[in-house]
């Protein structure tokens, strides 16, 4: 399936596109984080700072890796945009990492510096021997506001370290770094469009995560398709702030939140703490936001809120769902309580990452996540790589300039993941549907097969959220001596001891084929997810 073509200057890099933006939207905010604001003057004259800082380093060259652990705050563009200025590559850690997966990262990656929230810091220093760092950045919550709320949110999350010793020398703080190149010249290097920006580590559904290699032509490419289906924000007269609840070290945060509202000279609201709902809630009440982006856990989470319904949503103009199925119950609440439509979208890290997005102008929330973007195709192939009709389900494979580079230092891999006709295998199972919308079924590595008939746990899961005590449900496949696999769910209710699992189990018969219903059940106060609040499958 083929799309229309996409018009871009094939030059452009995520450096240029900041450069034209803060000098045409200098005094304009850019970011918003705990009431402090961020113009664009000031994230331009920091991140040159700290991109002469990273240039003047004597351990740090051209093209190496830099890594950011830190949840959303007003540092986190700085730093980003520093990295990309200073010719040098990105790679995002999720600050909530235990010691093997941030081990694994530092070592995979070679990272030789590291710029980290200071309550992380005691781990990071930890593996810093087995590691390539050479520096260690230190930053607080409260770095970037005004006294006295910067001290008192610095002393609330985790106060200052003891020990500031890296395996490279001294560690410092982002502040003196900033200092320190703001009194340097250093003349920032020529940025290419075909440079890696950033090393982006995917999930790693099975084993240790791969770093997919994002150039700065993929992210431009994917921020001109987003912005050619979503142009009504860029003629907007208004000034367009987009709530970031996700976090910016998740790709789909941190290009159709960050990057994108950037290129487009808007706001981003930065939600430093999204499991916070009730302060979430409050956030939202105060300020006039015009855009969201969430996952379906976190849209369930603010509908299942009654305050949530006492939020003025009369200048929200765009709801983007992504990460994971977005279940149509938790749509039609978010639909009801804000009159808006999440528009369900669809993408991976490897293609930097949107492939799909339901258009604006949809009239209800479809199931489908939507029409390929510009310059996309889209084909569902067998596992022979054979192309199937439209209907049938099989692999969900894409082409288009969003693609990314490979993985890095995994040629056999890159090579397994895209052929030589430029085509990736996403993984996931899906089909074409009417009107050439795209529908995901599962991941092929969750799909669970009972006596040889597919079984998509995605399918169970909605059914088993229609029941009205039930808040959240994941499925997995356990072996089974006469049927392969079979089904077991997790239950989460909403109020507690209410169900049985005799209950969920006829329930289930009323709605779903036999070979479908869980055989086993077992019920959880909460499900294991990731930051970006994600099920993980692979946990349970």
């Amino acid at each position: 399936m083929k799309t229309e073509t996409l018009e871009q200057n094939s030059t452009a890099t995520l450096v240029s596109i900041l450069d034209e933006v803060c000098a045409t939207h200098h005094s304009a905010v850019a970011f918003t984080n705990f009431n402090s604001q961020l113009s664009y003057r000031e994230l331009n004259e920091k991140s040159d700072a700290f991109a002469r800082y990273l240039i003047s380093h004597p351990k740090i060259n051209h093209g190496d890796r830099i890594a950011i652990m830190m949840p959303n705050l007003l540092q986190y563009p700085v730093v980003l945009f520093g990295i990309l200025k200073a010719g040098m590559i990105a790679t995002n850690i999720n600050p909530l990492y235990k010691r093997n997966e941030l081990l694994h990262q530092l070592k995979d990656s070679g990272a030789r510096m590291i710029v980290v929230i200071k309550f992380a810091y005691q781990l990071v220093s930890d593996v810093i021997p087995e590691t390539d760092i050479q520096q260690v950045i230190l930053t607080g919550v409260g770095d970037f506001l005004t006294f006295p709320k910067s001290l008192l949110l610095n002393i609330a999350t985790g106060g200052l370290p003891t020990r500031l010793v890296s395996a490279g020398g001294n560690a410092i703080h982002l502040n003196k770094a900033l200092k320190y190149g703001q009194a340097l010249h250093h003349q920032l290097p020529a940025i290419r469009s075909d440079d890696t920006a950033l090393l982006q580590y995917t999930g790693g559904t099975t084993g240790y995560a791969k770093g997919a290699m994002l150039s700065h032509a993929n992210l431009v490419a994917n921020l001109n398709q987003m912005e050619k289906c979503f142009g009504y924000l860029k003629d907007s007269a208004a000034k367009e702030v987009i709530v970031t609840a996700l976090p910016l070290y998740h790709i789909f945060s941190l290009t159709v939140n960050c990057l994108l509202f950037v290129k487009l000279g808007h706001q981003n609201l930065l939600i430093s703490d999204p499991r916070n709902i009730k302060s979430l809630i409050r956030t939202l009440k105060k300020n006039h936001f015009t855009a969201i982006t969430g996952v379906s856990t976190l849209f369930q989470a603010l509908v299942d809120q009654p305050e949530f319904s006492e939020i003025d949503f009369s200048r929200l103009r765009a709801v983007i769902g992504g990460g994971m199925a977005v279940h149509k119950n938790t749509a039609a609440a978010w639909q009801k309580i804000t009159g808006t439509i999440i528009l369900q979208g669809y993408g991976l890290t490897e293609t930097s990452p949107v492939v799909c997005v339901n258009p604006p102008d949809v009239k209800e929330f479809n199931g489908s996540v939507g029409l390929p973007l510009s310059a996309t195709e889209i084909s569902i192939r067998d596992g022979h790589g054979k192309e199937l009709p439209i209907g049938e389900h099989g692999e969900v494979c894409i082409r288009g300039p969003q693609v990314m580079q490979g993985y890095w230092k995994q040629t056999e891999e890159t090579a397994k993941a895209i052929d030589t006709q430029g085509w990736f295998r996403s993984g996931d199972i899906g089909y074409i549907g009417e009107g050439g919308y795209i529908y995901l079924v599962e991941r092929l590595k969750n799909l669970i097969i009972v006596s040889g008939f597919n079984v998509y746990p995605s399918e169970i899961e909605q059914t088993l959220c229609e029941h009205p005590n039930i808040a959240e449900a994941a499925c997995i496949g356990i072996e089974d001596q006469h049927s392969g696999q079979r089904v077991k769910a997790f239950v989460v209710e909403r109020k507690s001891g209410v169900l049985s699992d005799t209950d969920i189990i006829a329930f289930c018969k009323e709605r779903l084929a036999g070979y479908k219903i869980p055989s086993q059940i077992e019920f959880r106060s909460s499900l294991p997810k990731s930051n970006a609040g994600k099920i993980l499958h692979r946990e349970l």
